[in-house]
């Protein structure tokens, strides 16, 4: 006896019914034999009220619903399975009970009288039982969340004849269940029973009224048959308390008495019996809970006390002289000390092997895997269940077996086929139930569902051979999936809400139909074809659900194209091109060639396989194939069925006979199944669908031999014998057997001597096909290997001869399923002379095992030179893009051009290139409405304005995870629960991983120990052992700790790859993980403060666990930390969790559970994050919060902003008259509150700065200010005191005091900030910018470019790449108009170099054009043209919307066009058109407009010298429309800017000059001198403008003096600051002519035409809102959210014939149609 078949008999043996234990612990044949085994007994049905509802509610729950069902229902299971077993109860299903004694014929001695009282007695244990379970399980309450439901049981007792059946076989699965007429009792009187109630059958009445006086018993009532009863107090002291009844079991009661002696450990309750006797109150139900409580005292006291069911074997063992040893311990219930006693002697290998047969394929795995107790593994699986009913099998006797066993053949046929699991046989009055689940691993797909109602077409199929009175439900969705009851009676089971759904649409079907449910129907829809079956009541449903019945498998599916492997091969050129090469060298020489293709699943083996099937027909040779099967990995031969099938068609066909047809191979393994129905080991394992797939047209002509396809296939039948059939009836069933087994042996005889070899050897053909010659050797015989061998070579041999007669090619898929000899024979077949091509289709080597056989012949194969090697890889990003564009353009019927490049990047990236992936997912992703086919082919996200569109976001990894659960039940169980735990984590240490698994599941995985640690005798190294259990490729390492591999730091490959596995674990185990890990960081934080980067795991890991406290003060950590970062996108992020996890609004101020002040830290915090990722209105959204939560008020208007204004203004008088000094207070906690408050209104400040109120922006700044004189200076004060100064200056256009007060305060800010010289902070950034605006303003060159310097620098140290861009640019522009244009060409190089953003090297080549013009004579054409190079290629790149550098830019466009007659773009006239609308939209002061000024000037009066204003055409009303817009754009904002003095003027006097008023338009020039009577030309401010000036007044002043003073002082301006205007040409008098006189109706019309609208000024009475809603992005640098996307096109040379061949197949069938 082995030890190790005994631990592995006792890890199942909790799984088996009693029955099932002694049946097969006695079995005596060596193979198990379908029986029906009669015997006497008792039983119980249960069932629960309130389940469905319960079932239903929580499905609404989402995925958690089926584990808090679980969860629910376990504890009440395990209470019911404890007192069933403490009553000695076999559980054969959770819902059925029996207590049986066996045929009084098979106990020797025993008297009839004596059986009689066993008999009764299995009655009072039964009745005891179910009372007992009524006291105890009726009204469980369930309450989750606000859900509360009852449940309650109703039991039926009924008594008779049981047979313990047994059936089932191939493949190895056996089921037993009882029925008889004791079953159907039960099954009619069930429902009769409310809650609360049991029961009882008239049969059963009788019985028990012989033992019990009945009017003693308190009978609720009679209903057809039955007999209803409650535990009432009476009935319970009738039946556990009364020795009355058993007055008629002398020989049990006086057992019982016997035994009394040694049951002294169990307590006397006479005053509790007597407590009992004297109750008044008959129910139950109505007494308090500490009579409750004695009652079942007493029951557990009684069947301690007279234990039946012990006393019944006793006495057995007895009369029988064979007394059996006493039971060990309490006898309570069986447990498993006692059934080690039972059954120990027993076990073996071989009751083993026969146990297992009767335990699901699920269960029986994880057991085999190392799961030690089931009970506790849980996890969450989406599964397909299907429900089989078979009405028309009604077990009444023996005799009714056959048809059971044969409803059970035809779906495990079906079962093999498709992988599915067998869970359960059930027999009542009304027929059988058959329970399938498909999505339990081992044998999981990444479709199950499809897998499922494939499966359950092909039982519809089976099943009308054997019966026609059946009905199938189907349902799919999460489930919970683990083990169920206790050690000593457990199950493993599926619950979920689609499990009640598949049984309820079972009873819904009609007759010989499938009906299943919604998500069934939209997992499969692609697939499978449907009838829409409308909307169903179903029992536990408040509302009606869809259902659909399938009718067969859509040949062309609905969403993809009609040859879905065309797809697949996109991107295989090489492989392809390949493949038909070696097929035209082999046609045409004919030589022996292997070719082998390796790849993982996915990336286009069966495609490729199809495609040589299909390219070889066309080369006319002759095809065998072949798949490979998991499930028959140790079925010799089993690969080589089908091929040596074909052969034989082959060679019939040669010989001018018939092959064989369908109906005759259905016939030969029907035959072959009836002789070997219950040996699974030597089963033919093909299925029908094969055996088509193997037989339609697979033989080809070669042209210079023969014709075989092109000739007629008359029946072989007709041949041997006409009057055979196999569709005929013969009363002689055995001869029938014998005549298809004769017909099939005469094919092989026919074959083999053909082929010249001896017919006598048709026996070895047993080794492939078992039993199917009678009469020959078995295969178990001693010489078997020697005749594996023979068969092997005869095998050669026959394809050898058939090559030199015909061209052969053998092709196996899934080559990796081989069984051992299968591969024997391969290795033959490629090292033998046969000219056959050999095609063989594998995983590749590294999905190997390294001790498995294959592996070394795979080795071989491959390095061989006969085989051509072809291994496939990931496509190219190119082939996705077109196996993109062929479903877009099947989805959308309209030929797809190209893909938008983020489209196919998420796509490709989660893919990883694998084409199946890449088609399921964009099939799923073309249901979506965000995607949408353009007019011109391009596949895009349809964008909003309001919310613009992160494709990461939408496209999720779809069923693509059902594929990673598919690998993922392949790995070692170990491992397995090693990814459960990691996926939790995500990025982890090994031993992180390890001290979970080893504290919390008390293992020691040995890939998980240290090399120190390991057993020195292991050649294998824990980390290769690590590294080898990940043969998918599920991890990546992220740090390799080369002196201790634990240390280690390893990833999951993708987040798809982590969410699949995670969603595997339940909501409790993901608890219990996120809550170790909780403290586990927690306490490494503790222990080390500074590792802040542990706050978010904690938080992560706290979030996801009951901790909810712990969770809030987590987060409030990672919000500081993540701000204290700067990283304001994650404090956002996690700030609105924050809010949402105390149920606040976050715009509100009403939070009780948190102080204000803390509130307006919080809201201060996600406001300053908002505003650094340039998200305004939320920034002053929370700012003006924060600062309302300190009683710090911002009116927006009337009475209350006048009065504060005011307030303000006076505070700020005093602070200017104190020189700008604070006045710092000493109380620290209204400094404190000073300084938040301070804080919150500076960056109120920067929001109404950026969005361009400019009120709010002198109010908060004000505001600021006034605030921050109580507190000393620091760099917030500066900077608000540079604001302030900046505000001032900029908005004193005639207000000398607010001018005065300005430069004051800029002066101080600029003394303060020299103490802070050193400091490199944001905010000392925005005060040199500050400063240099201010500079600039006043024209103050010198400053403002120091300002700009210090702010370039520094903006380089802090990377702050915006206002190092603004810094060079202005920089430019100050250093343009000071003089220095060498300078500014430097400074505009630098940007154009380092900066390649489109802006930028716009910004840049405006200030190299301008340096241009000024420094080059246009006679010079050379750097002309190559100036205007650099523009055009600037043009084509042209991608920003931001209307202040499409200013610039187009003010260049108009620039080149007037000056150089070049056009940049196509329609010049369409941009200056942009020029007026974009100058009449800005509605601030930008610093992008200040730079187009000097471009816009020159496009204009240069437009005036080429005559535009002349004609009335749309030019000149466009450039009308530019100066008037221009004019008004610097009235309004820029007129306290000293540049503007000379723009406006220029602007002004233009007007005059078209108007002809020259005398005028000289006037309004001079206006513009600013520094016309400085002495010294260098200190002229603005060189460029006073130049310009000079020059327009030397070309139309008519005084001689002043020409003559103007032409000095330009030529003094062009020598100083080495400019060329050049040639200046005097206007005559005679020239000199009005353009067109410019009236305000004139500028009127042109608003009206250019802007839709009778006045610019109208532009003032919009509110200022309005305007800063539309032009809050405009001076910054942002980008908008609807840029147009990148197309790429796919592989360029590719021709997409595919939209023209869906279109002339819809020609077809409509003209078919017609």
């Amino acid at each position: 006896m082995s030890y190790d078949y005994i631990e592995k008999c006792f890890s199942i043996l909790p799984y088996i019914p009693n029955h099932v234990r002694e049946y097969l612990c006695n079995y005596e044949g060596s193979t198990l034999q379908p029986k029906s085994l009669e015997c006497y007994g008792v039983v119980m049905m249960v069932d629960v009220s309130g389940y469905s509802k319960l079932a239903s509610n929580l499905a609404q729950k989402g995925s958690i619903g089926p584990e808090l069902l679980s969860n629910s229902m376990n504890g009440y299971l395990d209470k019911m399975i404890k007192i069933i077993l403490s009553y000695n109860g076999d559980l054969g299903d959770a819902v059925i009970i029996c207590w049986s004694i066996e045929d009084i014929n098979k106990y020797q001695y025993i008297m009839q009288e004596e059986y009689e009282e066993m008999k009764l007695a299995l009655l009072i244990n039964a009745i005891r039982c179910s009372f007992q379970m009524l006291t105890e399980l009726s009204k469980y309450t369930v309450e989750i969340d606000n859900l509360k439901i009852d449940l309650s049981i109703h039991i039926g007792l009924g008594v008779g004849t049981i047979f313990n059946v047994h059936v089932g076989g191939y493949p190895g699965r056996w089921e037993h269940f009882i029925s008889g007429n004791a079953v159907n009792q039960v099954a009619t009187i069930l429902d009769f029973a409310k809650a609360g109630q049991v029961a009882i059958s008239i049969q059963f009445y009788k019985q028990l009224s012989k033992i019990c006086l009945m009017s003693n018993l308190d009978e609720t009532s009679h209903s057809k048959g039955a007999v209803i009863l409650e535990a009432t107090i009476k009935n319970i002291k009738q039946i556990f308390i009364s020795k009355k009844i058993f007055k008629k079991l002398p020989n049990i009661i006086n057992l019982i008495n016997i035994k009394h002696n040694d049951y002294s450990n169990i307590p006397n309750m006479e005053k509790e019996k007597l407590y009992l006797n004297n109750l008044s109150q008959s129910s139950y139900s109505n007494q308090n809970e500490e009579v409750k409580s004695i009652i079942l005292k007493l029951m557990i006291n009684e069947l301690k006390y007279s234990n039946i069911m012990y006393a019944i074997n006793e006495y057995i063992g007895i009369i029988q002289d064979k007394r059996i040893s006493e039971i060990e311990g309490n006898f309570s219930y069986t447990n498993l000390n006692s059934l080690s006693n039972k059954y120990t002697k027993k076990m073996s290998e071989n009751v083993y092997n026969m146990w297992k047969e009767y335990i699901n394929e699920g269960a029986l795995s994880k057991i085999e895997s190392g799961t030690k107790n089931l009970i506790k593994f849980s996890e969450l699986r989406r599964i397909t269940t299907v429900f089989v009913k078979i009405s028309n099998i009604k077990f009444e006797s023996s005799n009714d077996l056959s048809l059971a066993q044969e409803s059970l053949d035809a779906v495990q046929r079906a079962l093999v086929i498709q992988e599915g699991i067998l869970r359960q046989f059930l027999i009542d009055d009304k027929g059988a139930i058959i329970l399938i689940y498909f999505g339990l691993p081992p044998l999981s797909h990444e479709n199950d569902a499809q897998v499922g109602i494939e499966a359950a077409l092909e039982i519809c199929k089976n099943m009308k051979r054997v019966n026609d009175n059946f009905t199938i439900g189907v349902g799919t969705g999460i489930t919970w999936v683990g083990g169920i009851g206790n050690e000593d009676r457990a199950d493993y089971s599926v619950v979920g809400d689609s499990v009640n759904m598949a049984a309820r649409l079972m009873m819904k079907a009609e007759r010989n139909t499938i009906l299943c449910d919604e998500e069934t129907y939209k997992l499969t829809k692609d697939i499978i074809s449907y009838k829409f079956k409308g909307t169903l009541l179903v029992k536990g449903k408040s509302q009606s659900i869809v259902a659909y019945q399938p009718i067969n498998t859509t040949i062309i599916p609905i969403h993809l194209p009609k040859i879905t492997t065309e797809i697949e091969l996109i991107g295989r050129e090489q492989e392809i091109e390949k493949i038909e090469e070696l097929l035209v060298n082999y046609s045409t020489k004919c030589e022996g060639k292997t070719l082998l293709v390796q790849g993982v699943e996915g990336l286009g083996l069966m495609p490729l396989a199809e495609l040589l099937i299909k390219e070889a027909k066309k080369n006319n040779i002759n095809t065998c194939t072949s798949v490979a099967r998991k499930l028959e990995k140790t079925t010799i031969f089993s690969a080589y069925k089908s091929i040596i099938i074909e052969i034989i068609n082959i060679c019939q066909v040669l010989q001018q006979k018939k092959p064989l047809d369908n109906v005759q191979l259905s016939a030969i393994e029907k035959t072959q199944n009836d002789l070997c129905r219950y040996h699974s080991a030597d089963s033919i394992r093909s299925s029908k669908e094969e055996m088509q797939l193997f037989l339609q047209d697979k033989l080809s002509p070669r042209s210079n031999r023969f014709s075989i396809s092109s000739r007629p296939r008359h029946s072989i039948i007709q041949d041997v014998d006409s009057s055979f059939s196999f569709d005929s009836t013969d009363t002689d069933h055995n001869n029938l057997k014998e005549r298809r087994l004769s017909f099939f042996k005469s094919k092989i005889m026919e074959t083999l001597n053909y082929l010249g070899e001896d017919p006598n050897l048709v026996f070895l053909f047993n080794l492939m096909f078992p039993n199917i010659i009678p009469g020959s050797e078995d295969i178990n015989d001693d010489d078997t290997e020697n005749k594996i061998t023979e068969f092997c070579n005869l095998i050669i041999r026959i394809m050898t001869k058939l090559t030199y007669k015909t061209p052969l090619i053998i092709v196996i898929d899934q080559l990796q399923y081989l069984d051992p000899i299968s591969w024997k024979l391969t290795e033959l077949l490629y090292k033998s002379p046969a000219k056959m091509l050999i095609c063989l289709f594998t995983c590749p080597e590294s999905y190997y095992s390294q001790k498995e056989k294959g592996l070394e012949t795979l080795k071989n194969i491959s390095k061989s030179k006969r085989t051509v090697n072809i291994v496939l890889g990931s496509v190219s990003e190119e082939a996705a893009c077109e196996i993109i564009k062929d479903l877009c353009t099947i989805k959308f019927q309209k030929k797809c051009t190209g893909v938008s490049e983020s489209i196919l990047k998420v796509i490709f990236e989660r893919t990883q290139g694998t084409p199946i992936y890449i088609r399921r997912m964009t099939t799923w992703m073309l249901e979506l409405p965000q995607f949408k086919l353009n007019n011109d082919g391009s596949l895009t996200i349809a964008q909003k304005d309001d919310n613009p569109v992160d494709i990461e976001t939408i496209v999720p990894s779809g069923d693509i995870e059902g594929i990673v659960v598919a690998q993922f039940d392949k790995l070692n169980s170990d491992y397995q629960e090693f990814l459960k735990v990691a996926s939790v984590v995500g990025q982890f240490k090994i031993i992180d991983i390890r001290s979970f698994i080893n504290s919390k599941y008390k293992k020691d995985y040995e890939f998980l120990k240290s090399e120190d640690e390991c057993d020195i005798r292991n050649s294998e190294t824990p980390e290769s052992l690590f590294k080898n259990l990940d043969k998918y490729g599920f991890l990546k390492i992220i740090y390799q700790d080369c002196d201790f591999w634990l240390e280690s730091i390893y990833a999951f490959s993708s987040d798809m790859i982590q969410k699949a596995i995670y969603t595997l674990n339940t909501y409790s185990k993901r608890e219990e993980i996120h809550l170790y890990f909780a403290h586990f960081f927690e306490n490494e934080y503790i222990l080390n403060p500074e590792r802040q980067d542990l706050l978010v795991s904690i938080f992560e890991h706290y979030s996801h666990s009951p901790d909810k406290q712990k969770t809030k003060e987590y987060l409030e950590k990672v919000c500081k930390y993540f701000y204290k970062l700067k990283s304001m996108q994650e404090a956002i992020k996690y700030y609105r969790i924050l809010f949402k996890l105390f149920r606040y609004d976050q715009y509100s101020t009403e939070f009780m559970s948190v102080g204000n002040w803390t509130l307006s830290e919080w809201h201060r915090q996600i406001g300053e994050a908002y505003l650094a990722i340039q998200k305004y209105k939320e920034a002053e959204n929370h700012i003006i919060v924060s600062l309302r939560l300190m009683d710090v008020r911002v009116p927006t208007g009337g009475f209350s902003l006048w009065w504060l204004m005011k307030k303000i203004n006076r505070e700020n008088n005093i602070i200017f008259q104190n020189d700008f000094e604070p006045n710092p207070i000493n109380d620290l906690k209204n400094e404190k509150k000073n300084k938040v408050v301070r804080g919150c209104l500076l960056i109120l400040s920067k929001i109404y700065n950026y969005l361009h109120k400019q009120n709010s922006f002198k109010l908060s700044i004000k505001m600021a200010l006034s605030w921050s004189s109580r507190i000393e200076v620091d760099i917030k004060y500066i900077l608000i005191l540079s604001m302030y100064s900046m505000e001032l200056i900029a908005s004193a256009i005639d207000d000398k005091r607010n001018l005065q007060i300005g430069i004051a305060a800029m002066n101080k800010a600029k003394g303060f900030l020299d103490y802070y010289d050193n400091n490199i902070s944001y905010d000392c950034l925005l005060i040199h910018d500050s400063l240099a605006q201010s500079y600039f303003i006043l024209g103050d060159w010198k400053n403002s470019l120091i300002h700009w310097d210090t702010l370039i620098n520094k903006s380089i140290k802090l990377n702050e790449v915006a206002l190092w861009d603004k810094g060079v640019i202005m920089k430019a522009f100050t250093e343009f108009h000071s003089g220095n244009t060498e300078s500014c060409i430097k400074t505009s190089h630098e940007m154009l170099n380092k900066r390649r953003s489109w802006k930028n090297q716009c910004l840049a080549y405006a200030s190299i054009f301008m340096d241009f013009i000024l420094q080059n004579e246009e006679e010079d054409m050379t750097p002309v043209l190559s100036m205007i190079k650099n523009l055009t290629e600037l043009t084509e790149k042209m991608n920003s919307t931001n209307y202040s550098i499409q200013l610039v830019f187009y003010g260049l466009v108009g620039q080149v066009y007037y000056r150089f007659g070049v056009s940049l773009i196509d329609s010049v006239l369409s941009g200056l058109t942009k020029i007026v609308k974009y100058l009449d939209r800005l509605g601030h002061p930008s610093w992008g407009a200040l730079i187009s000024f000097p471009h816009l000037l020159d496009l204009l009066y240069y437009s005036y010298f080429k005559g535009i204003y002349l004609t009335d055409t749309k030019e000149r009303t466009v450039c009308l429309g530019i100066l008037y817009t221009l004019i008004s754009l610097l009235e309004k904002y820029f007129a306290s800017y000293l540049i503007c003095i000379p723009v406006l003027a220029l602007a002004r006097g233009l007007i005059y000059l078209i108007s002809g008023n020259y005398d005028l338009a000289i006037s309004t020039w001079k206006t513009g001198l600013i520094d016309q009577n400085e002495e010294k030309l260098s200190n002229i401010r603005l060189p460029y403008f006073t130049g310009v000036i000079y020059r327009l007044i030397k070309i139309f002043s008519l005084d001689p003096v002043e020409k003559e003073n103007a032409e000095k002082m330009n030529n003094d301006i062009e020598n100083t600051f080495s400019y060329a205007f050049g040639d200046i040409e005097d206007v005559p008098l005679e020239k000199r002519h009005t353009c067109l006189y410019l009236s305000d109706s004139i500028r009127d019309n042109i608003y009206i035409e250019l802007l839709n609208k009778s006045c610019v000024e109208i532009q003032n009475n919009k509110s200022i809102n309005y305007i800063t809603q539309q032009q809050n992005i405009l001076s910054l640098d942002m980008k908008s959210n609807l840029m147009n996307e990148n197309i790429h096109r796919g592989i360029p040379d590719r021709s997409n014939n595919l939209l023209q061949s869906i279109q002339r197949n819809k020609l077809n069938i409509t003209s078919k149609n017609m």
